[in-house]
C-alpha cells in the first residue's frame, strides 16, 4: 500500500492550478502502479486551507475523488470533513488554518490507520483466497 500526502505546498504557488495538482497526482499513482501493479494506491485528500470552501482545495479533492473511483487498484482518503470541521463546518484543530494541531495530527493518524487496517485486511483475505 502506498499512502500519498502531495499537493498541498503546490497551492500556495500561482502557477499551480487545481487540474496541475489534479495531473500531478495521477502522475505519480501511474508511475507507482507501473512498478508495483499489484498494490494499493491511496490519494489522501487536500486538508483545508484556511475554509472547508477553499476555491482550489474543493476542485482538487473532487478530481481525485472522482480518478480514484474510477481507477482500479486507487483509493480516496478525505479526512477533512471527519477531523478537521465542526458541524456547522468551521474549522477544527487547525489553528494556524494549515496546519494541525496535536490533536488534529492524533485523529488524522488513527483514521488512516483504520482505512489502512481496513485495505491490508482486504489485501489479505484476497491473497488467501488464491491459494
Amino acid at each position: 500500500v502506498f499512502w500519498l500526502t502531495i499537493g498541498t505546498n503546490d497551492l500556495s504557488s500561482e502557477c499551480c492550478s487545481a487540474e496541475n495538482i489534479i495531473s500531478g497526482n495521477i502522475a505519480i499513482v501511474e508511475e507507482i502502479q507501473s512498478l508495483r501493479p499489484n498494490s494499493t494506491v491511496v490519494i489522501n485528500g487536500l486538508l483545508p486551507r484556511g475554509s472547508l470552501f477553499d476555491p482550489v482545495v474543493i476542485p482538487v479533492n473532487e478530481g481525485l475523488t472522482s480518478y480514484a473511483e474510477s481507477t482500479l487498484g486507487v483509493e480516496y482518503f478525505g479526512a477533512s470533513d471527519d477531523i478537521f470541521a465542526y458541524p456547522n463546518r468551521t474549522l477544527m484543530h487547525l489553528p494556524d488554518d494549515l496546519h494541525p494541531d496535536e490533536e488534529g495530527y492524533q485523529l488524522w493518524g488513527e483514521a488512516i490507520l483504520d482505512r489502512l487496517s481496513g485495505i491490508m485486511a482486504f489485501e489479505i483475505d484476497n491473497d488467501s483466497s488464491r491459494n
